[in-house]
């Protein structure tokens, strides 16, 4: 079988594009990694999925109301490690979450733990490489 040069630069392209892509999407840059902010919520939704979960954190307002937070987590694989399940919070559930908020200053942010009311603390440390070193610990809420 004999390729052309312009199926194999078109074959590279691809290759390359959706390399980039991937690359793109596994990156922090949304995040401020050297800001860490702790929210105290109720949790409107917690989605246990891959690529990554997701936590949407119900936070009061100055004014009275409430701000919505999106807050992206890691993948069940890593969580499971870090001593979460799947069950670990829910709807309606009083939390405090720690994360690295987004840089343009909408309220989102990057997952780093969770403090539930009964004291569990769930998550790793930053520069922990991800996994806690003591999962399912305790502390005051």
């Amino acid at each position: 079988m004999r390729f052309t040069t312009v199926t194999v630069v078109t074959l590279l392209m691809i290759v390359l594009s959706v390399l980039s892509n991937a690359y793109a999407h596994h990156s922090g840059a949304p995040y401020d990694s050297n800001k860490t902010i702790t929210l105290e919520g109720v949790v409107r939704e917690w989605s246990w999925r891959n690529p990554h979960s997701s936590l949407r954190l119900a936070v009061s307002a100055d004014d009275g109301g409430e701000i919505i937070w999106n807050i992206e987590g890691t993948s069940p694989n890593i969580l499971i490690k870090q001593g979460w399940t799947r069950s670990s919070i829910k709807p309606g559930d009083r939390i405090k979450a720690t994360i690295h908020p987004l840089r343009d200053g909408k309220p989102g942010g990057s997952l780093l733990g969770v403090v539930t009311t009964d004291g569990k603390v769930l998550g790793a440390p930053p520069g922990s490489g991800g996994v806690s070193k003591t999962p399912q610990k305790t502390a005051a809420y």
